[in-house]
């Protein structure tokens, strides 16, 4: 994959590059470490977009790394109840970021209200207000809602759409037909099914939290697509930047000439790079700091 053609550079560089560090032998403890944090980033969407989770920058990491370690061991139902608590505690920076962005801040009161509601286990009366905030913001931001079947959810270099993932939550649950009233209790977001009154057993915990976090990716999509111009800019103005082969050849060449010398040890200022990158994504900056 090059490392400038790639939708997601921010992750697949981190990525490509660990891979090439392993392959030299220049893996310390450090950038293990990282490594272990950014393969969080690269698993989470692929194993729990079935369930409709999807990564965002409210859902906390520490949150997302132990629910993927769960499901790696097979507990996937723990690590759903795992990823709903995580939802609580991201529920309130979200709630304190509605302000900056009008379209979200239009609907703080029902939002308000739904967080209340979801607070005292309501989750009846909050899913109805989640579904509708999602679809009047969606329609504002992007003109056309993420109900709608031709939406376009396409962002450069998001996490949110790291393999595509918030299209495939909309494909399969938000968009999805269901046409034949069904008794048994659901746990994903059909929203067609909720508001149309097909799917009738939708009152819990599950079905809630997972409406919070497509309003949280929802947010971190409007972000990233808010900053995709100035990101891309970015990136073309790293005169440095090299592609793959360069990469290799750089650090190889490298590698060779100080692995021969006495007291050899990493010079190659990895761990301060990674280091900055990985603190502010669990500050939930995503990288760079970027405008709410």
């Amino acid at each position: 994959m090059s490392f400038t053609k790639s939708n997601n550079p921010t992750v697949d560089n981190l990525i490509n590059a660990y891979n090439a560090f392993d392959i030299l032998g220049l893996m310390n403890d450090d950038l293990r470490k990282d490594s272990a944090l950014i393969n969080v980033v690269k698993k989470f969407n692929s194993t729990f977009k079935g369930d409709a989770w999807v990564l965002n920058n409210y859902l906390p990491f520490d949150t997302c790394k132990d629910a993927l370690l769960l499901a790696e061991k097979g507990d996937l139902d723990k690590a759903n109840l795992t990823l709903i608590k995580g939802v609580t505690k991201g529920i309130e920076l979200f709630m304190l970021h509605l302000p900056s962005a009008e379209e979200f801040n239009d609907r703080s009161a029902i939002l308000e209200n739904a967080h209340d509601l979801y607070l005292q286990n309501n989750h009846t009366a909050a899913i109805p207000l989640l579904l509708i905030a999602m679809d009047g913001i969606s329609n504002d931001i992007a003109n056309l809602g993420l109900f709608a079947q031709n939406s376009d959810l396409k962002v450069w270099d998001s996490i949110t759409q790291y393999e595509e993932t918030f299209t495939y939550i909309q494909e399969n649950f938000l968009t999805k037909s269901r046409t034949k009233t069904n008794l048994e209790e659901i746990y994903l977001p059909y929203r067609n099914g909720i508001l149309h009154g097909r799917d009738v057993n939708f009152s819990n915990s599950h079905v809630s939290a997972k409406c919070w976090n497509i309003l949280f990716t929802l947010r971190t999509w409007y972000i990233d697509q808010k900053n995709e111009l100035y990101k891309k800019k970015q990136l073309e103005n790293q005169s440095d930047q090299k592609n793959k082969n360069e990469i290799f050849e750089h650090y190889l060449t490298a590698f060779k000439e100080r692995s021969n010398e006495a007291n050899f040890t990493d010079d190659f200022g990895v761990i301060n790079v990674t280091t900055k990158f990985f603190d502010s994504f669990g500050n939930k900056k995503g990288g760079e700091k970027l405008s709410h």
